[in-house]
């Protein structure tokens, strides 16, 4: 397997609360108390499941993310946090 590495900093940062796997098993979302101390919002990470490399960062959520869900297609991620979702 292969160990994904999300950025990691001081107090909170990096640590992680939830994950999930896209349908076809080829993306890795994480999230938790990330991107916090960096852009002063929070984000979540996806890792390509293959080289465990960071794919992308949706950024620009407001809270700590708590859970994550792909659609079944997996064109979505659906991101909950404490007081709402997106």
């Amino acid at each position: 397997g292969r160990v994904l590495r999300p950025p990691v900093g001081a107090d909170f940062e990096g640590t992680l609360y939830a994950i999930a796997l896209s349908p076809d098993a080829s993306t890795v979302a994480v999230a938790g108390w990330t991107g916090k101390e960096w852009d002063n919002k929070n984000c979540v990470y996806l890792f390509d499941r293959a080289t465990g490399r960071i794919k992308q960062r949706l950024i620009g959520l407001p809270e700590a993310i708590f859970a994550l869900r792909f659609s079944p297609d997996g064109q979505r991620l659906v991101a909950t946090y404490k007081g709402g979702f997106t």
